[in-house]
This record gives C-alpha cells, sequence and structure tokens, in this order.
C-alpha cells in the first residue's frame, strides 16, 4: 500500500472515530490471517487425500533391496 493510501485510509470520516477504523483494520487484517491459516490446513489436507503414499510411513521388514 502506498503511502498516501495509507494515510487516507487511516483519515476519519465525517462522525468517526480514529481508532474505530484502526480497529476495523485489525479485525480485517486477524480475519485475514484466521482465513490464510484455514486455507494451508485445507491445501495440506486436500494433498494428503489426493497423494496419500507420500504421507505413508515406509513398511518395516526387509525391502528386497541389497
Amino acid at each position: 500500500m502506498s503511502a498516501v493510501a495509507d494515510c487516507v485510509s487511516q483519515t476519519p470520516r465525517r462522525g468517526e472515530q480514529v481508532g474505530d477504523r484502526l480497529a476495523a483494520q485489525r479485525r480485517i487484517e486477524r480475519a485475514t490471517r484466521e482465513l490464510d491459516t484455514r486455507r494451508i490446513v485445507a491445501e495440506s489436507f486436500v494433498d494428503e487425500v489426493e497423494h496419500p503414499a507420500l504421507h505413508l510411513v515406509a513398511p518395516s521388514g526387509p525391502s528386497g533391496a541389497h
């Protein structure tokens, strides 16, 4: 975000308190981080479902390789 856009986004509108906008901005940032975390978890779950062999532990016992 440019410095100008950052300043404008923090300038309160008529009838609005500076803290209200900053609090809303923090809620948006927190929600965005939470969604990013959920997306990462979902992607890893889908990856595990689509490619289960990548997540299996090697079987115990002789492998036949000498």
